[in-house]
């Protein structure tokens, strides 16, 4: 899209969500503008709806939200030089956060939102060093080098483990700039999770008794390797009692007393509470997790697969993809979140094309090839969602069909994950791991069933097809 057309899209949006003076703070995420409005009530929803290069919005909350796709950057950046405001990083998908400034949210909602917010800004992180373990195993397997014979396989290779080896020190890192304390002190208790020393005095994932702290507090260990909560929670009581020092001390000793008050506290509070009771529930997390997919099997994938396309519509999908990192970062695949994922991208991706087909609506067609492409390349199904399949409503049906019957071949042959990635065409070394390539070949059938049955599932249930002569009179 040319600059010109983002500066006519971003002039139309503003005027319809009521005008610079009705805004009072505006984000993205990877595919919509995300808008906190003085009043709702004035917005212009269906007129928004019909705006060319808008796939969909929608009200949720107090927050008024504008599908645009992956050139939301883009768009993002023109609204906000138009609206004379300083453009802001990207949130991760579903995040409402913090910047709300509106309603507050439940706890639960709180919770969930503050764990994505942290996360989002890792998914580079075990994207990059997942599908690099990925390669470096299809490399092995062809017999080219291994880390016994190549020095070269020897360093990527400790290289791609260090993502998930050090994952407490990134989470702290990004639970500080979350948080908004010191990003260092931070990495500081990140790096004491996972310090040698400590490493050598446990060796059980079950907490054990290790030792006393000042002679009468019992010290509890565990190795806190690849975890997720223990560094989250550490930072988040970090940052609450950096901000209370933070208005308590004297100016005059703040700069040199508040870093060392602040490791005096946490160091103990970390080591005998947090991480121990963090660590806990973490392991316990991914055990029940695996339990649920063990004990329900093929069934239980199949009917997870079936409400999951809803669950993206809602937001919830992001809390599974939170545990499926923890059950990967436990046992080196993820059996679960990444299946369910790749079986709703494929459906949905099949589903636009398949609408794309059957249309005779030029337009339209021209925007189902776009967002089925998005999804089948990308990983990404707003575009297919809010553009096509929950807009005409009977292909989100053929979805679910599509993604109940690849699902249940997912669980009856066991498919994993052994990279934390949007599942994609693209993507598929995410797949590759366990004996020899039978875990890419199922992840590749699943693929074809979802599309296959989608396809057939859309075109047999049909939709009503936009017309394209309302559509442009509504446009003009």
């Amino acid at each position: 899209m040319a600059k010109k057309k983002y500066d006519e899209l971003s002039q139309q949006i503003i005027e319809m969500v009521g005008g610079r003076d009705n805004v009072q703070l505006c984000l993205h995420c990877m595919t919509r503008l995300r808008f906190h409005l003085k009043d709702l009530s004035i917005v212009r929803l269906e007129e928004i709806n019909k705006v060319e290069g808008v796939v969909g919005s929608q009200i949720t909350g107090d927050q008024l939200q504008i599908i645009i796709g992956t050139h939301v950057k883009s768009v993002y950046d023109v609204v906000c030089s138009q609206l004379g405001v300083a453009a802001q990083e990207g949130i991760a998908e579903n995040l409402d956060g913090e910047a709300r400034g509106g309603k507050k949210k439940n706890i639960l909602g709180m919770l969930v939102s503050n764990i994505i917010g942290i996360i989002g800004p890792l998914i580079p992180v075990l994207v990059g060093t997942g599908l690099g373990k990925c390669i470096l195993m299809i490399v092995s397997m062809l017999g080219l080098a291994n880390a016994d014979s190549s020095m070269t396989y020897y360093v990527f290779n400790f290289v791609f483990d260090a993502g998930f080896t050090f994952l407490p020190v990134f989470v702290a890192l990004a639970a500080a700039r979350h948080f908004k304390c010191n990003m260092y002190i931070a990495a500081v208790l990140g790096c004491a999770l996972i310090h040698p020393n400590w490493n050598t005095m446990v060796s059980a994932l079950d907490p054990k008794f290790i030792g006393e702290m000042f002679g009468i507090f019992p010290l509890y260990g565990m190795p806190y390797t690849s975890t997720l909560i223990p560094a989250m929670l550490a930072v988040w009581v970090m940052a609450k009692w950096e901000h209370w020092l933070e208005k308590v001390l004297p100016e005059l000793i703040k700069g040199v007393a508040k870093p060392l008050i602040v490791l005096l506290v946490m160091t103990p509070l970390t080591f005998l509470l947090l991480a121990p009771a963090a660590g806990i529930v973490s392991i316990y997390l991914g055990q029940a997790l695996l339990w649920i997919y063990n004990t329900f099997g093929m069934i239980g994938m199949a009917v997870l697969c079936i409400v999951y396309p809803w669950l993206v519509v809602t937001g919830m999908h992001s809390t599974l993809a939170i545990a499926g990192i923890q059950i990967l970062s436990q046992t080196g695949y993820d059996p679960l979140s990444r299946v369910l994922t790749l079986t709703a991208n494929m459906a949905q991706g099949s589903a636009a094309f398949a609408c794309a087909v059957k249309t005779k609506n030029k337009k339209f067609r021209s925007t189902c090839v776009s967002a089925g492409f998005t999804a089948f390349v990308g990983g990404i199904t707003e575009p297919c969602i809010y553009g096509v399949t929950l807009r005409l409503k009977k292909p989100m049906y053929a979805v679910m069909i599509g993604c109940g019957a690849a699902g249940l071949y997912a669980g009856l042959i066991g498919l994993k994950a052994y990279a934390f990635m949007s599942p994609s065409l693209v993507n598929f070394p995410m797949w590759i791991g366990g004996e020899g390539s039978a875990n890419l070949i199922h992840a590749f059938i699943t693929m074809a069933i979802a599309i296959a049955v989608t396809f057939v599932a859309t075109l047999l249930i049909g939709f009503e097809d936009p017309e394209e002569g309302a559509q442009k009179a509504a446009e003009a």
